[in-house]
């Protein structure tokens, strides 16, 4: 028995060695390639791994690996990431370069515009290109994860309802300037991302020149604007058919778990209470086939259909014009099986640059966008509640079979004390509706002199008119219910 212990002992130990032997420690040092100086702050990671450090101010870091040929990833703002495999030296030091690239993009800064790497503030930006790659009614929402430090909360799914909430850096919501002019959130929800050229953040001192509004930040939206390297015409097409539906949905309960919980609370009572349903009852429901009310009101998906079109060229070669022509249609469902819950929006825009001579030049912007929404007349949060609030067995022992009185396929059945039955209050046929719509149109017109004898200088006349038209419109029905 001794000799057995000491033998399960030995091979214990030994596999303690091997797992521990496994792991391995990599140090080293990360330096600028042109410079040699030592980076302070770099990220390094594990790749596939939830493994990190950054280094320090020596440019020194340290950093455990499970296995010996995993790949490090070393990461810094305005450097070329690097990714390289470990090997069997525990030191690796590495160079790493700048990225010229993103240092030399172009951001919107308030009233003009600056390269990356002289921006001194907190700024942020995003292009058309990274904003195309989600697709959403709702603009904000094409937002989320994309911009370091804004943070956007999507409080319903509802077509048309643009309940997101959108803020930097925690605070409240920011300035929304769209083309150098004040706007809404409104107007931004209703934006189609095909027509937006960037969407910069100002935060901190770089929103200061807005003044005291722009106390939450600023989101800067600048709109596309037309050329092409050979002057003719481009046209593009891009053509959506989506479909969205509810993730973790969890399923409602059935009849026979119901009259189970129901014996369970009245078991479990201060004072118990003598079960609702006894076997023979149980036994009856467990065998009679009730109805998911979640399925006879709402479907599984809805479609998002979304269609775009845009002219882009110039024309003159002294003074040129460059023109941008765009046409946007995005139409929306909701999950009411009725199809009586829509969204749909129109989207026009041109944008039109001419150089006049002299230094300067002329921009005329005209933006419409028209959009209508359409549902029963009835609040849709009322409606989800009173879905899951209706009993799938009555305290009889009646399983619910169908939302119709006598499964008669005309008259509504009702429900309970309150008659709320959800079926005919998600048609607007037997409810009635509810539809709003909006239209906007803005003009803005803006004069250019880059003044030719005080280098650097330019001055700038910009017109705005903008018109808001809103228009609601209801109708409803009574409803008879019988027992």
């Amino acid at each position: 028995m001794k000799n057995k212990i000491s033998i399960l002992f030995i091979l214990l130990f030994a596999m303690t060695i091997t797992i521990f032997g496994q792991n391995s420690t990599i140090k080293g040092v990360v330096r600028d390639s042109k410079t040699n100086e030592p980076l302070i702050g770099v990220t390094v990671l594990v790749q596939g791994e939830k493994v990190g450090t950054i280094t320090n101010v020596n440019g020194e870091y340290s950093i455990s690996l499970s296995q010996k040929n995993a790949s490090i990833v070393f990461s810094y703002i305005g450097y070329v990431r690097v990714i390289t495999k470990a090997g069997n030296s525990p030191i690796m030091n590495i160079q790493m370069s700048e990225d010229n690239k993103s240092l030399n993009e172009v951001v919107v800064v308030g009233y003009g515009t600056q390269k990356k790497a002289t921006i001194t503030g907190s700024v942020d930006n995003i292009n058309s290109d990274k904003l195309n790659m989600s697709f959403s009614s709702n603009l904000q929402n094409q937002l989320t994860g994309k911009l370091a430090g804004v943070r956007v909360i999507q409080k319903t799914g509802e077509p048309g309802k643009f309940n997101s909430e959108i803020n930097i850096r925690g605070l409240g919501a920011p300035l929304i300037i769209i083309d150098g002019v004040a706007s809404t959130m409104d107007m931004f929800n209703r934006l189609a991302p095909s027509e937006i050229d960037n969407v910069s953040v100002l935060k901190d001192a770089s929103a200061a020149v807005y003044g005291m509004k722009a106390g939450n930040g600023v989101l800067l939206i600048t709109t596309r604007k037309g050329g092409s390297k050979d002057g003719k015409p481009q046209i593009d097409y891009q053509g959506n058919l989506g479909f969205s539906s509810m993730v973790n949905l969890n399923a409602p309960m059935n009849a026979y778990d119901f009259a189970i919980m129901q014996n369970e609370i009245r078991q479990y009572k201060l004072d118990p209470l003598a079960p609702l349903y006894d076997a023979a009852k149980l036994e009856q429901i467990k065998n009679t086939p009730g109805l998911n009310v979640y399925d006879a009101v709402m479907r599984a998906s809805n479609p998002i259909e979304n269609h775009t079109v845009s002219v882009s060229g110039n024309v003159g070669e002294k003074y040129p014009v460059k023109y941008f022509l765009f046409g946007n249609y995005l139409k929306e469902y909701g999950l009411l099986r009725s199809g009586d819950l829509s969204y749909k929006r129109y989207n026009i825009r041109s944008n039109v640059s001419a150089e006049l001579g002299n230094g300067l030049s002329v921009d005329v912007n005209l933006a419409y966008v028209t959009d209508n929404k359409e549902e029963p007349y009835n609040d849709v949060n009322q409606l989800w509640k009173s879905i899951w609030g209706v009993k799938p067995v009555d305290d009889e022992g009646n399983v619910l079979a169908s939302l119709y009185a006598n499964n008669d396929g005309q008259h509504y059945l009702k429900i309970g004390q309150t008659g709320y039955n959800p079926l005919p209050y998600s048609q607007s046929e037997d409810v009635g509706y509810m539809q709003n719509s909006t239209s906007n149109f803005r003009g803005q017109m803006a004069l250019n002199w880059d003044i030719p004898f005080i280098k650097g200088l330019k001055a700038k006349y910009l017109y705005t008119y903008e018109r808001n038209d809103y228009n609601y419109k209801d109708f409803r029905k009574g409803i008879t219910f019988l027992v």
